[in-house]
């Protein structure tokens, strides 16, 4: 199967499960780890070559370490002085991933990023390197639309400790992505301001992911129909 039809077949599997409740922004369970998937097509646990973030706006405060948000981390319970900070304005980080690749979505990891904390960013956009200029992909001023774990509560870390933000779209082939945010108006010094921790970049699935997931909606349709009949 090519790498495109293998691209809509997941995004077409995907949005027929939201549409039944199985996966999507607003019903993920399980509890995430403060490690990412091995598969992030961002990640750079050595902090040396590719990916790399040294594109990136330079951060301030404890929030200057570019490296960090390509890591693999995102949290580090009982510290705080990790990953990219920005005051105001517009600021970005880019993931130069050193040749093309092929990608269906960004998850961003914001310090004390949970809804309504002042870590998260007022927006942001998502854009990739063509070779020629960059091409906005997706854009939001309302972040807290696309929380990965929106019924999260104060005691879980993933509430203000590293909060996600997740965005799926069609496959987009590119050698670089680049994550700009804007932080909520208000004295930067009290604490409105961003703080990413973590970008994590999702490859394309291999044609058997999609085989096991199409499998999972088809029995979930039969069943459902079953329900119905009685």
């Amino acid at each position: 199967m090519k790498q495109g039809m293998v691209g809509a077949a997941f995004v077409g599997a995907m949005a027929m499960a939201m549409a039944v409740g199985l996966c999507g922004v607003a019903v993920a369970t399980e509890p995430p780890s403060i490690y990412g998937p091995a598969d992030n097509l961002a990640r750079n646990i050595t902090g040396d070559g590719y990916p790399s973030p040294l594109e990136s706006d330079p951060g301030w405060g404890g929030g200057a370490q570019p490296w960090d948000i390509v890591d693999g981390q995102r949290c580090y319970p009982g510290e705080w002085a990790f990953g990219l900070a920005y005051m105001k304005g517009w600021n970005q980080v880019t993931i130069d991933f050193g040749a093309p690749v092929t990608f269906i979505g960004v998850t961003s990891w914001w310090h004390n990023g949970g809804a309504g904390f002042n870590g998260e960013p007022q927006a942001y956009r998502i854009e990739s390197w063509n070779g020629t200029s960059w091409v906005e992909i997706f854009s939001t001023t309302n972040p807290n639309a696309y929380l990965k774990y929106p019924d999260a509560t104060p005691a879980d870390w993933w509430y203000n400790g590293s909060a996600p933000r997740e965005n799926a779209f069609s496959p987009v082939t590119a050698s670089k992505v680049r994550l700009w945010s804007e932080p909520k108006p208000g004295d930067y010094m009290l604490g409105y301001h961003t703080w990413l921790y973590e970008v994590e970049v999702t490859p394309v699935p291999e044609p058997s992911t999609l085989v096991v997931l199409a499998s999972g909606l088809a029995g979930l349709g039969v069943v459902r129909h079953s329900r119905r009949k009685r």
